[in-house]
């Protein structure tokens, strides 16, 4: 990173990079899969110049898939950089962009849930308590109290007290329990 004479900031650190060691960094040392780390490269290269510019919100306009490569590929240039240079100073410049433009607001897909229709989740619910037999017993326990199919094993499987009638009611045998 370098000032120029007029004093304004100028990171030209980001135009300096090798490319092919770049791509060559992703599949040896990070073990990416070819097809991976050439978009991951490609993204670095047709983006580096609007992340670090003076306007890194355009990237802001493009699709939330675009965007997350976009980011994974200057996280993974970040990481390049500091395999290099053994300076993290690119990794913190990049996160700080990213958290002070919001640039990765939007892109966790995890959270979302699509419904094809308005009684998709009614309907099937009802598919799955409808299922007879054991496996219908293992899907409507883990319906109701959300266990997981090894757990409900286990718990079917577990004596919790083999003689529980002698233990709650001592002084009464069992047979004069149920006759009266």
């Amino acid at each position: 990173m370098q000032t120029t004479v007029n004093g304004q900031f100028e990171p030209t650190f980001y135009k300096n990079i090798d490319l092919d060691d770049m791509l060559n960094y992703l599949l040896n040392i990070r073990k990416f899969q070819n097809h991976n780390a050439r978009s991951l490269v490609n993204y670095f290269r047709r983006f580096r110049d609007i992340f670090f510019g003076s306007n890194p919100a355009e990237i802001l306009k493009l699709k939330p898939h675009k965007r997350s490569w976009i980011l994974q590929a200057i996280r993974h240039f970040g990481n390049y950089y500091n395999y290099k240079t053994n300076n993290p100073e690119c990794k913190e410049l990049i996160e700080k962009i990213i958290n002070r433009y919001g640039l990765n607001i939007g892109l966790d897909m995890h959270q979302r849930i699509y419904i094809v229709d308005d009684n998709y989740v009614v309907n099937k619910v009802k598919d799955l308590v409808a299922i007879p037999g054991e496996i219908g017993l293992t899907v409507k326990v883990g319906l109701y109290c959300g266990l997981r199919q090894e757990e409900i094993i286990c718990l079917h499987n577990t004596d919790i007290c083999s003689n529980l009638l002698v233990t709650l009611l001592p002084k009464y045998s069992s047979k004069s329990f149920f006759i009266d």
